[in-house]
């Protein structure tokens, strides 16, 4: 940037006819030109100083505002990280113990399936029999029907009989299917 002092001081210079005299030293009027000249450099570099400075702190005022955020954001990220990092290691702990839920889990349905499969090899169920004729001693009746049926040889030892009953639905009319009587055998 040039100032006026700078074309005033270079349009003075440009009309003397010499920069020095017979004497040696310069006339009077060059070393004023000089001083403006001077003047003006040292103002455009106190200017420019200033400038530079203001911007140095506009500057360092943004990088420290930027800075700021920077860190906030790394606070930020680093607590994601360790908040994930847990949230990893527990639910590779959940999946070890599904894992092993579902395999106990499913040995106890095997077990379910055997056991109830096992309660049931002792019952008999009956069907076809009218409503009450098992009636007053139902035990009794189907210890005879049973020997009536398969004949009295078919069984290597007596007939022990925990108890018996007809199923829990309720009684039907005269006229209707017969309920099946179940049959709990002594094991």
């Amino acid at each position: 940037m040039h100032s006026t002092a700078d074309s005033d001081s270079a349009a003075k210079l440009a009309n003397q006819p010499s920069l020095c005299s017979s004497h040696g030293s310069p006339p009077p009027t060059v070393m004023d030109a000089a001083a403006d000249f001077q003047a003006a450099i040292d103002k455009l570099k106190n200017e420019n100083l200033e400038s530079l400075a203001n911007f140095q702190k506009e500057c360092g005022a943004a990088i420290s505002a930027l800075q700021r955020t920077v860190d906030v954001h790394g606070k930020m990220i680093q607590d994601v990280e360790e908040s994930l990092t847990d949230t990893c290691d527990q639910l590779a702990g959940l999946g070890e113990t599904i894992a092993r839920l579902m395999k106990e889990n499913e040995a106890m349905k095997k077990q379910l399936d055997y056991l109830s499969n096992y309660t049931q090899r002792e019952n008999i169920r009956i069907i076809g029999l009218p409503e009450s004729v098992e009636m007053p001693k139902p035990a009794d009746f189907v210890c005879n029907l049973l020997c009536e049926v398969f004949g009295p040889n078919a069984f290597e030892m007596p007939i022990i009989i925990d108890r018996v009953h007809r199923t829990a639905a309720p009684k039907p009319p005269a006229d209707a299917k017969p309920r099946p009587l179940l049959v709990r055998m002594h094991s």
